[in-house]
């Protein structure tokens, strides 16, 4: 029997907001060596994620996800701030916020779109309320507190604007230095 895909439902950040992330993860990580920031190209806002997924079960998940948001359309989100879960002082995850810019709804739209189309093929959302955000590194054991400063101190960080045109369907490969994130399909907003 094959064994199951590791999968996600993600908007893919443009490349100035990538370079604009890395340089913080780079920053942070120069602070607390505990910090392990993914790769420049995996930064990613995670709609939803799947875990197991057969692979069979690949194109009814594009189809699904293709005639969700068929008439959402496009829009514009900003990258700001800097947060952690559970908190700073206590991270095991240091991301980058993610809000709309107007119109107001679509970013929740499109989680909720997502959700509701996935449900029937066996991937249920989260029940934890979704919290937009980016993550910038791992954290492998108490923060420094030069990590958790610095992270406080950029609660309001500007990080750019991007357009949410395309949502993703991800694998998500181990490799020999973590994981790899791969494109298995895309769907286009309006």
């Amino acid at each position: 029997m094959p064994r199951p895909l590791r999968t996600f439902v993600a908007v893919r950040c443009a490349p100035h907001v990538v370079r604009a992330l890395r340089r913080w993860g780079d920053r942070l990580a120069a602070l607390d060596d505990a910090l392990r920031a993914p790769r420049t190209d995996d930064y990613h806002l995670t709609v939803q994620f799947l875990g197991n997924t057969a692979e069979e079960d690949v194109p009814a998940i594009a189809k699904a996800l293709e005639e969700a948001v068929a008439d959402l359309p496009a829009f514009d989100v900003r990258y700001r701030g800097l947060g952690a879960f559970p908190t700073p002082e206590r991270a095991r995850v240091v991301w980058a916020g993610v809000e709309e810019v107007e119109p107001a709804g679509r970013l929740a739209r499109l989680s909720e779109l997502v959700g509701t189309a996935l449900e029937p093929l066996g991937h249920a959302p989260e029940h934890r309320a979704w919290h937009p955000h980016v993550t910038l590194g791992r954290v492998k054991r108490r923060p420094s507190p030069a990590l958790v400063a610095a992270v406080e101190a950029a609660e309001a960080e500007d990080l750019g604007e991007d357009r949410v045109s395309e949502l993703k369907l991800i694998l998500s490969a181990p490799g020999n230095r973590g994981y790899r994130y791969i494109d298995l399909t895309t769907i286009e907003l309006l």
